[in-house]
């Protein structure tokens, strides 16, 4: 299906019980998140919202959004390691649809408007930051195996 006109990508620390923003997508920041500011981060405490390229004359065509922390931070004036801490115990994700936008009539299909995610990729690492071969509970004795 066509992909939405905005976004939102949320992090949680503590299992789901509070949200925050962590990244805005939209086609047009100014329009879908008015207040959020467009330039990159120059803090670990800020997000922003990132101006998605233009569909083209295929909306049907697949399009790929790619989600990085590090990268949103790239021009936060702080070492790599300290961005890593900061931005490390994520106890979830998720992303928030929050726009069709323009959904083009096919020839012989009645216009339906939907949401559509193909495939999502999420990748990390134990909070031993990669030194153990699988991770456990918080409340574990043993934190790193």
């Amino acid at each position: 299906g066509p992909r939405p006109d905005s976004l939102v990508i949320e992090k949680t620390l503590d299992q789901g019980r509070s949200w925050q923003p962590v990244l805005y997508l939209a086609s047009d920041c100014q329009d879908s998140f008015p207040g959020v500011p467009t330039a990159t981060p120059h803090s670990m405490d800020q997000t922003y919202c990132y101006t998605l390229p233009p569909v083209g004359p295929n909306h049907y065509r697949d399009q790929k959004i790619q989600f990085s922390p590090l990268r949103q931070y790239s021009f936060v004036p702080a070492p790599e390691s300290e961005k890593i801490e900061n931005l490390s115990g994520l106890t979830g994700l998720r992303v928030r649809l929050t726009d069709l936008g323009k959904v083009p009539r096919l020839p012989g299909r009645a216009l339906s408007h939907f949401y559509a995610l193909k495939e999502m990729k999420v990748m990390g690492s134990c909070m031993c930051h990669g030194h153990a071969n699988r991770c456990l509970p918080v409340n574990s004795s043993n934190s790193a195996q």
